[in-house]
């Protein structure tokens, strides 16, 4: 306690001689230069506040909600270069089941799949129920400020969504002060790239301007394949006096993909084909196979301080998003052994608008503290869809090896089939009403919205639903380093299903209790963190054998009768362990469950893809220091439990994945060395349905990657 009084006292000293200097100094003399060695301030019970739970910015230990924040210096540290990267160290989430795509995230939370419309930037929806199929959200990561997590159902702040929770990903924003940032770097695979980020403010602050930037390009796991990108970010900040502040946020993104652009899905069990060809092999039409994704839009807030009470806060979305997608669909029949090969054309341009204001008033009386939001939203996206299939060449297993090397040659067919155009386009309305108080040791927040969601498609004609969601939760600070809490929570979800008489199902339903605590104790800078929940998702859409005529075509009958349960308990710790010794560490546990179903085969088994556990620990150590920098070493571990398959007869096992990373700083330069599954772990990440069979999606391999970054 001492010391860290003696450490106020000093960097306030030190702050108040700096301002004094140049006032008591003499004009004439000139004052001699110094550079201070390079220090770090560790900060005591840092105040990460977030909007994600609520659009209140709050201290997230009084959330009473499991929350995390991915900053961007943790993305470095991680080396990520896309958003499951990002988020493999976070409790209870896998990053994405279906491998390490370039262009495409799917992330699982507490066993459930996150829905295109559950991931958010900026706190605005990029796509409604549709779209995630053919347009991956993609953001690119280096342009990010941070990304937020917030587990279970939450239609009350972000609408319509899944029970999984929420991902927010924040775009970098301009700062008040002067920097730049030159990053390069190279890796496995011929990875190259160039990252930049310049911001520059005026002498009083009103005005600031930022340009984020990359250029990259590297092999992909399948032969003949590799992945570019663009992105260019320029933002700007405008203030007027103290109450007017407005944030202009557009951005241009576009990804190529020559060739294959997933990792590669094999038949689980004996593969004959892999004792002959190995398992990058590319099976489709060199310089046919290819993806083109381009997205562009902007981001907007502006925020008006009414009075000392009263705030109105407008924040605002444009994107264009289009893709090309020309894919060769092969699968090797065991059987019969033959390839079969299709394919698959598909291109999708999508419009997105979403607006959202609200107000917020502020009120201290004593010793309660309280905000009240009161705000209206509304999100609309359109896409066209085209799409073809033609069949090509098959192969016999005998004939494969000869293809491949190109050996044996065959003209592929030119008949292709076209598939009626998708238009479809989702609207969602809404209004809400969020409250906190703090009274005391209480820390109380609640808060309700009405929805409105329609959808149109020219497929299945127009449908609509209305929802009343809710939450409820309090934090108790019990002392002023033990604070339980408890909230309640729900959500709604849109589904594309169609009863007999070819009317849309009502939305799946979704509600989850979750009681937790967080030990931060004063002086220190460990965080433990503990919570269990019980998440149930109802009205789950089951597809029936049935068919029916409507006047928009035969359409499959479901039914909504589905349920499923998922409950467990995560904790999540931060300290150090020793003088330069630090530790991060998350367990999870989760038990899923088929509570309700068409196929009662299916009742009581566990959720396709969804491990039982989860345990990441990260430890960095300070080896060496210097008056301008140091050297870091840090080793991860991520161990991932047991998935299955839909009808748990396939049990994919445990696996353990490491990662290492060597950091070399002195003053303004920074080397970094990245080591992601350091022991080239062979593992098949999650389980796929096909047919009668299953595939797998392979987990990333290892990769190696230098950088060097400048600051000036």
């Amino acid at each position: 306690m001492r010391k860290n009084k003696i450490l106020s006292i000093l960097c306030c000293i030190s702050a108040l001689t700096a301002i004094a200097l140049p006032v008591n100094a003499k004009t004439d003399e000139k004052l001699k230069e110094f550079t201070l060695p390079l220090f770090h301030i560790y900060g005591i019970r840092n105040k990460v506040k977030t909007k994600l739970a609520g659009k209140i910015a709050q201290e997230i230990k009084y959330i009473p909600a499991q929350i995390d924040v991915v900053d961007s210096k943790k993305i470095k540290k991680l080396g990520a270069d896309n958003l499951h990267k990002a988020l493999a160290y976070e409790a209870g989430i896998v990053g994405n089941v279906q491998g390490d795509s370039p262009v495409k995230s799917e992330p699982k939370i507490r066993g459930f799949t996150v829905a295109n419309s559950n991931i958010l930037v900026d706190g605005m929806k990029v796509f409604g129920n549709e779209g995630k199929k053919y347009l991956g959200i993609n953001q690119d990561i280096y342009g990010l400020e941070r990304v937020e997590i917030l587990r279970g159902p939450s239609s009350t702040v972000g609408g319509a969504g899944s029970v999984s929770g929420l991902i927010n990903m924040e775009l970098k924003a301009p700062k008040e002060n002067n920097f730049s940032d030159m990053e390069m770097k190279i890796g496995q695979k011929n990875e190259k790239v160039i990252h930049f980020d310049l911001n520059r403010t005026n002498e009083n602050k009103t005005f600031s301007a930022r340009f984020v930037g990359s250029i990259g390009k590297k092999n992909l796991y399948i032969d003949y394949s590799d992945h570019e990108r663009q992105y260019f970010a320029p933002s700007f900040t405008w203030k007027k006096g103290e109450k007017t502040k407005i944030i202009l946020k557009p951005f241009y993104q576009k990804d190529h993909v020559n060739g294959f652009l997933g990792t590669t899905t094999n038949l689980l069990g004996d593969q004959s084909i892999f004792e002959k060809i190995p398992e990058t092999s590319f099976f489709g039409i060199k310089g046919w196979d290819r993806y083109d994704a381009k997205q562009k839009g902007i981001n907007y807030e502006i925020e008006h301080k009414i009075n000392k009470e009263i705030t109105y806060t407008q924040k605002g979305m444009i994107r264009k998003s289009n893709s090309e997608s020309r894919q060769t669909d092969a699968r090797y029949v065991e059987i019969d052994q033959i390839l079969k090969r299709d394919a698959i054309s598909a291109d999708a341009n999508t419009n997105t608008y979403g607006l959202d204001q609200y107000i917020t008033i502020h009120k201290v009386n004593g010793k309660t503290h309280q905000d009240t939001i009161i705000g209206a939203d509304i999100h609309y996206d359109r896409s066209i869809v085209k799409t073809s299939q033609r069949k090509l060449n098959s192969w016999g297993i005998d004939e494969i090896e000869d293809f491949l090397s190109g050996k044996k040659t065959r003209k592929e067919p030119e008949n292709e089939r076209k598939f009626r155009p998708l238009d479809y386009s989702n609207r969602e309305y809404g209004i809400y009403a969020s409250h906190n108080r703090e009274i005391g040791k209480w820390h109380l927040s609640a808060g309700v919205r009405r929805g409105y969601y329609s959808t149109y498609g020219n497929q299945i004609g127009k449908e609509e639903t209305r929802a009343t969601t809710g939450n409820v939760g309090m934090v108790y600070e019990a002392t002023d380093s033990i604070l339980p809490y408890i909230h309640w929570n729900n959500s709604f979800h849109p589904v594309k299903g169609f009863d007999k008489d070819g009317k849309l199902l009502k939305p799946t339903r979704g509600k989850e209790w979750e009681i937790g605590i967080r030990y931060e104790p004063k002086n220190t800078h460990f965080k433990l963190q503990a919570s269990i929940y019980d998440l149930r998702e109802k009205d789950k859409a089951i597809v029936t054998d049935e068919f029916a005529v409507t006047p928009n075509g035969i359409l499959t009958i479901s039914k909504s009768i589905g349920e499923v349960l998922s409950k467990g308990f995560e904790i999540k710790m931060h300290g150090e362990l020793a003088n330069d010794l630090h530790v991060t560490a998350t367990y999870n546990k989760t038990h899923t469950e088929i509570l309700k179903d068409l196929d009662k085969k299916l009742i009581g088994k566990k959720v396709q893809n969804s491990p039982e556990q989860t345990f990441n620990i990260m430890l960095e150590k300070d080896i060496k220091k210097y008056k301008d920098g140091e050297l870091s070493f840090g080793l991860g571990m991520r161990y991932t439990g047991q998935r299955t398959n839909e009808k748990n007869t396939i049990v994919l096992p445990g696996v353990t994945v490491y990662d290492a990373n060597l950091t070399y700083e002195r003053g303004n330069n920074t080397w970094r060395l990245q080591v992601n599954n350091l022991l080239n772990k062979k593992y098949t990440l999650s389980i796929q349905n096909q047919g009668q069979n299953y595939r797998g999606f392979k987990g990333e391999e290892r990769n190696v990657t230098l950088s060097y970054e400048h600051r000036w």
